[in-house]
């Protein structure tokens, strides 16, 4: 296990940005547009954000198959639902009387989950493409200078 700061912040600052966002449109349809919120809603969204951010901090160096990665993405989807459901509860986020509200919360945050998703692998593989095509002209210019 290594600690990685700059992954983690990264994942942090994309949970952040997703979950204002889709929590802004699950706070519309569920309470109305006039809910008065105070400021200790976004405190209670960042420190949320940061719990299930956590897992990224840590990473496992080694090299997972698709059996561990598959299973790994299964626990932290389990993970962040258990942190947002309990800290929604905590935080009176949702009506327990009410399921839709309640299922409203889990569609928000699967929404969520396969946004940052998303963004990750979308980021990860232009990152991946960018570097073959740097060892590509690398090795392109190895092979014109060896003629």
């Amino acid at each position: 296990m290594k600690l990685n700061l700059s992954y983690g912040f990264n994942m942090f600052g994309r949970i952040t940005t997703c979950m204002v966002f889709f929590s802004s449109i699950y706070i519309y349809f569920t309470t109305g547009e006039d809910t008065g919120l105070t400021v200790s809603f976004l405190w209670e969204e960042l420190f949320v954000a940061f719990l299930t951010s956590v897992p990224f901090f840590i990473t496992n160096e080694k090299n997972k198959s698709i059996v561990n990665s598959a299973l790994s993405l299964v626990a932290l989807y389990l993970y962040i639902n258990v942190i947002v459901l309990v800290a929604g509860f905590v935080f009176d986020w949702y009506d327990l009387t009410k399921p839709v509200m309640i299922i409203a919360m889990l569609a928000t945050i699967l929404v969520v989950f396969l946004a940052v998703t998303v963004i990750t692998y979308k980021i990860d593989m232009q990152s991946a493409n960018e570097i073959n095509e740097r060892l590509n002209e690398r090795r392109n210019r190895r092979g014109t200078n060896e003629d």
